[in-house]
C-alpha cells in the first residue's frame, strides 16, 4: 500500500527574468536653496504712539508698489539682493523714505507712521474757506492761512502804537523747489542693475537743496541703438537722492540713452534726454 505525505510547496526565490531585490530609494537631499532673485521683504505698519495697525498705506519698493492689508501687513517677493528704496505714504501721515540693503532669505522691516499735527487758526466771520491742495500721490495738504488783521482800539493822543516786528521764516521745501530749472542724472552700475542719482539745479547751475517734498520720476533707459533696457516710475525726496532700476538680466552697455521726466510739487516738469556714460 502506497503512503502519501502532505508537503507544503516550496516557492522558488529565483524566478527567471525577474529580480526580486527591492531597490533602495534614492538618498534625499537638503532643501533646494532659494534662487538669488527670490528674496522677500515684509513688515507691519503701525501708527506711532497708539500702535494702531494701519491698512491702506501705499508701500513702494523701487518701481513696485502695493497697499497694506487690514492688518497693516505688506510683503514683496522675488526681489534681487542689493540696495532698494522703501517708501511708505498715507494721507495725514509723515511719509517714510528708507534705503535698505537686501541680503538673503526673508527680511522684515516694520514701519511706524507719524501723524501730521498742525494747529488750526480760530475761525472768524471774515475768513474764507481754506483751500485743499491735492498732491500727486493722492494725499492732501492745507496751505498756511494768511493772517487776518487784528482790530485795535482807537488810539488816544497820548498812546503811540508800536509796530510789530515782521517775523522771518525759512523758505519751505516747495518754494525752494520752485527755483529748479534743470535736472541731471548720474548712472552707475549696481551689481547687474543700474543706480540712478538725481540732482536739481537753479538757472545759474547751483544745486537746489531741499528735503521732504516728493518729486515723481518716470524713466526710460535704452542702448545707444534704441533697444529698451528698462522703464518705470519712482520718486525722490531730496537733492542727490537715488534708487536702483532693474535691467531684468539684460546686459548694460558702456553708454545708455536716458529719457527721464520729473514732476515737481508745483506741477513744473523737468526733462533729461541725453546719452550718458555708465560709471563703475
Amino acid at each position: 500500500m502506497l503512503s502519501t505525505s502532505c508537503q507544503e510547496p516550496v516557492l522558488s526565490t529565483n524566478t527567471p527574468g525577474k529580480d526580486m531585490t527591492q531597490e533602495s530609494p534614492p538618498p534625499t537631499t537638503g532643501a533646494t536653496p532659494l534662487p538669488q532673485n527670490n528674496l522677500v521683504l515684509q513688515g507691519v505698519i503701525q501708527e506711532a504712539g497708539t500702535q494702531r495697525l494701519l491698512p491702506g498705506v501705499t508701500v513702494r519698493i523701487n518701481t513696485t508698489s502695493q497697499v497694506s492689508d487690514e492688518a497693516g501687513f505688506f510683503r514683496f517677493e522675488n526681489l534681487a539682493p542689493g540696495e532698494v528704496k522703501l517708501i511708505a505714504t498715507a494721507p495725514n501721515y509723515v511719509p517714510i523714505n528708507r534705503t535698505l540693503e537686501l541680503t538673503a532669505g526673508t527680511q522684515t522691516e516694520d514701519l511706524m507712521l507719524q501723524p501730521v499735527t498742525a494747529s488750526s487758526p480760530s475761525p472768524t466771520p471774515e475768513a474764507s474757506p481754506t483751500p485743499i491742495i491735492l498732491l500727486p500721490d493722492g494725499s492732501t495738504a492745507t496751505p498756511e492761512p494768511t493772517p487776518m488783521p487784528t482790530a485795535t482800539a482807537t488810539p488816544t493822543p497820548s498812546a503811540t502804537p508800536t509796530p510789530e516786528a515782521t517775523p522771518t521764516t525759512e523758505p519751505s521745501a516747495s518754494s525752494t523747489l520752485n527755483e529748479a530749472t534743470q535736472a541731471s542724472v548720474l548712472v552707475q552700475r549696481k551689481n547687474e542693475d543700474l543706480l540712478l542719482t538725481f540732482t536739481l539745479n537753479k538757472s545759474n547751475g547751483a544745486p537746489v537743496q531741499w528735503s521732504g517734498d516728493q518729486v515723481f520720476i518716470e524713466y526710460y533707459i535704452a542702448t545707444p541703438g534704441d533697444e529698451i533696457l528698462t522703464s518705470g516710475k519712482s520718486l525722490i525726496t531730496s537733492n542727490g537722492d537715488r534708487f536702483v532700476v532693474s535691467l531684468g538680466g539684460r546686459p548694460s552697455t558702456e553708454m545708455v540713452k536716458v529719457d527721464i521726466t520729473l514732476l515737481l510739487p508745483n506741477q513744473q516738469v523737468l526733462t533729461i534726454q541725453d546719452l550718458v556714460n555708465v560709471q563703475g
